[in-house]
């Protein structure tokens, strides 16, 4: 699933806002790029498969592939390069007023580098949103682009660390095979014991841990990824509602529609109508 970059034309209002994107992506097919005098913004770009090649100045290289991520710094020389085919990455390039504060008081960043991230599939579900919005046009736009950018920043700071053993990470490490079990099921109706049985632990255990990586319940997390792919297909299909229902493993079209309702704040055909 490749997807073109989606960028921000820029204007006075959007220059004035704190936090702000230049550019999203999402699937990325990630092209050879070196920049011997860097580039003028901040970039995030974190691995979705394969695996890739980052080199930084003095040539010190580092491999990136899932669950590690590379900020890049402004005017900062630096080159990146696919190691296999179909290399692609979830990516987003920083404007804002306050972005360089965020990043060096926050993130206690000071220079271009890489890092584990814990729950990569929590960055890359925010990344996926802003770039869902910034293919439409409301009237408020802006401001939503600002605060998912924002909210994007927090989960940076929250799941990303440059240590290689941090306990986030080793946590994160241990749920991979139920974020995989979860992504490849969306169709499907998801059991708490089936996850819990996949890692090895009850079902009240896993439950806390899971809490404690993602910040959300496992319920809560199979429902933004069942409704993330539901709004998928109303924006990318002609599908009934009933239909995009039973795709996201959810027989009851009414249930659905409460569910979408109570975490969108609108109905799924209104959905569709505002962002299609």
């Amino acid at each position: 699933m490749k997807k073109p970059l989606r960028w921000s034309i820029m204007t006075d209002f959007e220059r004035q806002l704190p936090y702000y994107y230049t550019i999203v992506g999402t699937y990325y097919e990630q092209e050879h790029i070196k920049r011997t005098h860097g580039y003028p913004r901040f970039q995030w770009l974190q691995c979705r498969c394969g695996r890739g090649e980052l080199i930084l100045e003095y040539n010190k290289k580092f491999i990136i592939e899932q669950g590690k991520g590379m900020l890049l710094f402004p005017n900062e020389p630096h080159e990146y390069h696919a190691l296999e085919p179909g290399w692609q990455v979830d990516l987003i390039v920083f404007t804002g007023t306050q972005i360089e504060d965020f990043i060096r008081r926050i993130l206690k960043a000071e220079r271009s580098t890489v890092y584990d991230v814990a729950s990569p599939q929590t960055l890359s579900g925010r990344l996926e949103e802003l770039y869902m919005l910034a293919g439409t046009s409301p009237a408020t736009k802006e401001l939503t682009c600002s605060a998912l950018t924002y909210a994007f920043l927090v989960e940076l700071s929250r799941l990303c660390s440059s240590g290689q053993s941090s306990p986030m990470v080793r946590l994160t490490d241990k749920l991979s095979p139920v974020f995989s079990y979860i992504a490849q099921n969306v169709d499907k109706q998801i059991s708490l014991r089936a996850l819990a049985e996949l890692v090895g632990l009850t079902p009240q255990y896993f439950c806390s841990l899971f809490k404690k990586v993602t910040s959300q319940t496992p319920v809560e997390y199979i429902n933004l990824i069942k409704l993330r792919h539901a709004k998928a297909l109303l924006l990318q299909t002609e599908l009934p509602v009933r239909e995009i229902a039973r795709r996201v493993g959810v027989e009851d079209a009414s249930y659905f529609c409460a569910l979408f309702k109570r975490y969108e704040h609108m109905t799924p055909m209104s959905f569709r109508t505002l962002h299609g």
